[in-house]
């Protein structure tokens, strides 16, 4: 009976993390590539009317870029393919692809070869989701200037340890916040235990342990 509730609470929680991306990526879809179609049309019109409008030509073509990259995005955040060649590879390529866009911070990854043979791709999956989570969240509210991911195992469990240098903040006022809780349940689905330490002015850190 134990089993077959963890089972059925874990299916839900497939479910609602679904909908959840979903829900986002739709977002993302109306708010960034939507709004950009809605402008290149827009400014395409004034090209008619006026042929020789290099500005007007201008705005379009950066448009266009910008909606190349975003899809490229979402894309990405869909299904990395990075991890058909294994987690560590895909967290590698992340962090770097991190390091390349971002000027303000400062990614390190460090990672020694671990097994991971136990892990089907769905858990290689949460596993990354839990640390995009992080990182999403760190660039945003942490006003942190480094972000640095270790990998290692001891006595038969792989630690994967993620923190920031940031501001930190009270665990108690944010807990039920939707970052922490789509953690937790990335985490319950791929068997993994979460540990977060953090407090003011002290920075964030966040242990998985599978």
């Amino acid at each position: 009976h134990e089993k077959k509730t963890i089972l059925l609470e874990r299916e839900k929680l497939v479910y609602e993390t679904l909908d959840e991306e979903q829900s986002r990526f739709a977002m993302e879809l109306h708010d960034g590539l939507g709004q950009n179609l809605v402008g290149v049309n827009l400014y395409l019109s004034m090209v008619k009317e006026n042929p020789e409008s290099e500005n007007n030509i201008a705005v379009c073509k950066q448009l266009i870029q910008d909606s190349i990259l975003q899809m490229k995005s979402i894309c990405y955040n869909l299904t990395p393919p990075e991890l058909d060649k294994g987690l560590l590879y895909a967290l590698d390529v992340y962090f770097g692809k991190q390091n390349e866009l971002s000027k303000s911070i400062e990614f390190n990854f460090i990672a020694k070869q671990v097994p991971m043979n136990h892990l089907d791709l769905k858990s290689k999956y949460n596993i990354f989701r839990i640390v995009q989570e992080f990182v999403t969240n760190s660039i945003k509210y942490a006003n942190c200037s480094q972000i640095d991911c270790n990998i290692y195992s001891k006595e038969n469990t792989i630690y994967l340890e993620i923190k920031d240098n940031g501001i930190g903040f009270d665990l108690e006022s944010v807990k039920k916040g939707m970052g922490l809780k789509n953690m937790h349940k990335r985490a319950f689905l791929c068997g993994a235990k979460l540990e977060l330490e953090t407090s003011i002015e002290q920075g964030t850190k966040l242990a998985v342990l599978f």
